[in-house]
């Protein structure tokens, strides 16, 4: 849907997506012209790369921009659940119902007895990803996503891809996990199948690392382009309008449906920065309990774990 707005519109989402960047490493756009401020208004960044080769873009600002923030609310949750309390106020509560939704339905189903140890790496992706898909949401003065360059996505999915495969290397040994890969088939000729498996699934671990970093691309990119162009239909019926009189209805119409449009998008937008950080760290769970082979113990996981708040982790046995 977002590619056909684009086109509708004239524009070429790949190659926006390509100029974008070396945009964003010179200027920082605040507010575009002919909006609020008539010459727009930003911030030039600097051109040559600091210590010889650390160029500043407006998005690594952004992603440290996130970082922080992931790391003040650990910490904040953290002295709240300090000594066995449970937490109080509003977002403190909302971050515990976050991570204790990824712990039980993405961390103990994929990962099982050993989804604790995995927990810390699984709560900061989910946070972080999230972070990054809802600064998308604030137009100005921030007016950008790092999740939606293809550059921040390919090094959340390298992190993941390391991370997999560190993991499942680290449970079963160089040669146990790269021999899990291998299928023996004891037919004629299964010798040449299973090679050609073999190289399929050792090659489908990068693949699935570099869809990872495609989908959330895609999604939350998209969803930017196809608001800009609605947006920008309201440009165009207020040049029609005036180069013909008797369409003077044109633009408050169009500008009426657009934002109305533009909206009902917006929600969803927020619905699928949501989605797609539980879809990357749901994938990456998933991934990683079958390099380690942990997901085959999950089926008697579940006993003797009651435990409905974060708070339960800091508390002695007999408090329980």
């Amino acid at each position: 849907m977002s590619w056909l707005f684009a086109h509708a519109a004239g524009l070429n989402p790949i190659e926006m997506a390509l100029e974008e960047p070396k945009d964003k490493a010179l200027h920082w756009h605040f507010f575009e012209k002919g909006g609020l401020f008539s010459e727009g208004l930003g911030i030039h960044l600097p051109h040559e790369p600091v210590f010889g080769f650390f160029q500043v873009t407006k998005f690594k600002i952004l992603l440290l921009i996130a970082a922080v923030i992931v790391a003040v609310s650990a910490i904040y949750l953290s002295r709240s659940i300090k000594g066995g309390r449970l937490p109080k106020g509003k977002y403190a509560n909302f971050l515990e119902v976050l991570l204790l939704y990824v712990r039980d339905n993405i961390a103990r189903p994929n990962l099982g007895d050993q989804a604790d140890r995995f927990l810390p790496f699984l709560w900061t992706t989910f946070l972080f990803i999230l972070t990054c898909n809802l600064l998308g949401m604030i137009p100005a003065p921030l007016g950008g996503s790092p999740t939606a360059s293809i550059a921040v996505t390919a090094g959340l999915a390298l992190v993941s891809c390391i991370a997999i495969n560190f993991n499942g290397i680290r449970a079963n040994g160089v040669v146990g996990y790269v021999k899990g890969f291998w299928m023996p088939i004891d037919l004629k000729g299964g010798v040449i199948v299973s090679l050609i498996l073999f190289v399929i699934e050792f090659l489908g671990v990068f693949v699935r690392s570099a869809v990872l970093a495609i989908r959330l691309f895609a999604n939350m990119y998209g969803g930017h382009v196809a608001l800009a162009v609605l947006l920008s239909f309201i440009i165009t019926a207020a040049k029609v309008g005036q180069e013909n009189g008797y369409l003077w209805w044109l633009h408050p119409v169009v500008s009426f449906g657009a934002v109305a449009i533009c909206i009902a998008l917006s929600c969803l937008e927020l619905f699928v920065a949501f989605l797609q950080a539980f879809v990357f760290t749901l994938l990456t769970a998933l991934f990683m309990g079958m390099a380690t082979h942990a997901g085959h113990g999950h089926d008697d996981h579940g006993e003797g774990h009651d435990d409905h708040a974060l708070a339960d982790h800091a508390q002695p046995a007999s408090a329980h």
